[in-house]
């Protein structure tokens, strides 16, 4: 039987030109309700092209916090792991752009200057699953319809820890 990672890989089956390069964004949650919004720094390896993903998501959060927040700037430190992958052999940044789900985690613990986080971003998720935000298990498996998606890892400032799954819009 093929696990989640096997068949998101079948899936997700090239790689782009695209990858992050840096990003910025705000995060906040109470109780077990998550948003986080913010801009994502790309560039095309094949023309050399830099954009920007402006994006937003709500959705559940699960953590030992009652209540949290944090924020990044692009100046602090953040890179994509990888390439974007894609469902389809050439990637555009139109494609890109439209509904989405964001999963990320983060941890700020005292010992360290700066919260961590990494987030993986689906691109180009169904419409309906997007809006309707439902079920943790609907969500999931639409993951393996999107369009691309995308990795990156990077320090943020503020009290922050546990696991978001937001289903949003990046334009």
């Amino acid at each position: 039987m093929a696990t989640f990672g096997d068949r998101m890989m079948a899936h997700f089956a090239y790689d782009s030109p695209w990858t992050f390069t840096s990003s910025a964004g705000i995060s906040a949650g109470l109780a077990i309700v998550g948003a986080n919004g913010g801009s994502l720094y790309l560039e095309n390896s094949d023309s050399g092209d830099k954009r920007t993903l402006y994006y937003f998501g709500v959705g559940a959060s699960f953590g030992p916090l009652p209540m949290s927040g944090s924020f990044s700037t692009p100046e602090m430190w953040s890179k994509g792991l990888g390439k974007i992958r894609g469902a389809k052999r050439s990637l555009t940044f139109n494609d890109l752009r439209g509904p989405m789900c964001i999963l990320s985690g983060s941890l700020a613990a005292g010992i360290l200057p700066d919260g961590a986080s990494g987030s993986v971003f689906f691109l180009g998720f169904p419409v309906g699953l997007a809006l309707l935000g439902g079920a943790i298990e609907i969500i999931l498996s639409g993951l393996l319809t999107a369009t691309a998606y995308g990795a990156i890892v990077g320090h943020f400032k503020g009290i922050d820890a546990g696991v978001s799954l937001l289903p949003g819009y990046a334009r």
